[in-house]
């Protein structure tokens, strides 16, 4: 595997980011994470989420 530029680490960090934000709003709405698959080498990643039946938070 060949070294990551620095704009390519930065994109990453960046991607990443945006996606953790976006993994924390489902999250504080009730859904929660049932399945995640990370394959670096086939750079694939899947997250499932699902909504828990009776999920209610106090508002």
């Amino acid at each position: 595997m060949s070294d990551l530029t620095y704009r390519q680490m930065r994109a990453l960090e960046v991607g990443v980011t945006q996606m953790m934000q976006t993994i924390t709003r489902l999250q504080d709405d009730g859904w929660v994470l049932l399945q995640d698959y990370v394959s670096m080498r086939g750079k694939k990643v899947r997250l499932v989420f699902g909504k828990a039946e009776g999920s209610v938070r106090d508002g």
